[in-house]
């Protein structure tokens, strides 16, 4: 009997956990980047969202470490943001948090003609077991993709 306690307990808050599982596009911000050349700019783009209050857009070169300290601004219903301090030739990592009820990042690398990297490394894919027989075209369009984009997979 005092085994059946603890583990019945553990199996009704294990019930709850699928209820209240998170959506993970809800903590996404889904970035995508264009470029002009002359004037230099980067214009990023992401879908609106209705309970946004905030965006911050953080900024760093490709070689540093750290975020800039005072990251810029836009209003909740901005979808779109131009970084017209950039210049040609240079390559940028950037961040945006959306501020929401459910927080949001997101993350992008661009750059206005900056030249190909042919080998990026090593990729370890992992995959659940559960799911390797039900997405088995997914993961080789996934490992083809970034063979193609200049990585080792590994699986």
């Amino acid at each position: 009997m005092n085994l059946l306690r603890p583990t019945l307990i553990f199996l009704i808050l294990l019930s709850f956990s699928k209820i209240f599982a998170q959506n993970n596009l809800d903590r996404s911000v889904l970035l995508t980047a264009s470029i002009q050349e002359s004037p230099a700019k980067i214009t990023l783009n992401w879908p609106s969202y209705a309970a946004a209050t905030k965006y911050y857009i953080y900024k760093k070169g490709k070689d540093e470490s750290f975020w800039l300290n005072s990251p810029d601004s836009v209003v909740g219903t901005a979808t779109s943001y131009v970084d017209t301090k950039v210049s040609v030739g240079v390559s940028y990592e950037y961040r945006v948090i959306r501020i929401a009820p459910t927080v949001g990042f997101g993350y992008i690398f661009a750059g206005i003609k900056i030249p190909e990297t042919d080998t990026k490394g090593g990729m370890l894919v992992l995959m659940e077991d559960t799911y390797l027989s039900q997405l088995t075209a997914e993961k080789d369009q996934l490992i083809q993709d970034l063979t193609n984009d200049g990585w080792s997979v590994y699986f």
